[in-house]
């Protein structure tokens, strides 16, 4: 005696009973139609926000390399020192600080071209401030009483 499936199973049933639109591209020409919409308005706002960053990342001037002794123990300590183009020396400016991580060096923030770089330096930009990237004091990290 064969099996009988119920009505809704589609098992050993023919193909012909699959509705139309289950198989009709048509709707899958819509979704890939809205899907390079969506891309192509997710690039321009990708492009515009580049754009920006680099307007205010351009509001920097050029690193600068900077070294002095310290007075704790004479010895000689490095820094990267953006400055923003429109620097008075007259007039008070805001400081922001990057502290590059384990086994980086001060270049980092003022070079590196990652995200979290990049964005140091654009915000620096945009606000006019005195962006400043020191090396760490111990040998190998911020942590130690040399640091």
């Amino acid at each position: 005696m064969p099996v009988e499936y119920p009505k809704r199973c589609l098992v050993n049933r023919p193909a012909t009973i699959i509705p139309k639109h289950i198989v009709d591209p048509t709707p899958l020409r819509n979704v890939k139609k809205s899907f390079m919409k969506n891309t192509a308005i997710t690039m321009a706002a990708m492009i515009v926000t580049l754009l920006m960053a680099a307007a205010c990342e351009a509001q920097l001037g050029q690193p600068r390399d900077v070294s002095f002794q310290s007075t704790l123990d004479r010895t000689e300590q490095f820094y990267m020192e953006l400055l923003p183009r429109a620097f008075d020396s007259n007039k008070a400016h805001d400081l922001i600080i990057g502290l590059h991580g384990h086994g980086s060096t001060r270049k980092q923030f003022a070079l590196d071209a990652r995200s979290e770089c990049a964005s140091f330096r654009e915000f620096a930009g945009k606000y006019g401030m005195i962006a400043v990237s020191p090396d760490y004091r111990a040998p190998t990290s911020w942590m130690g009483p040399e640091a």
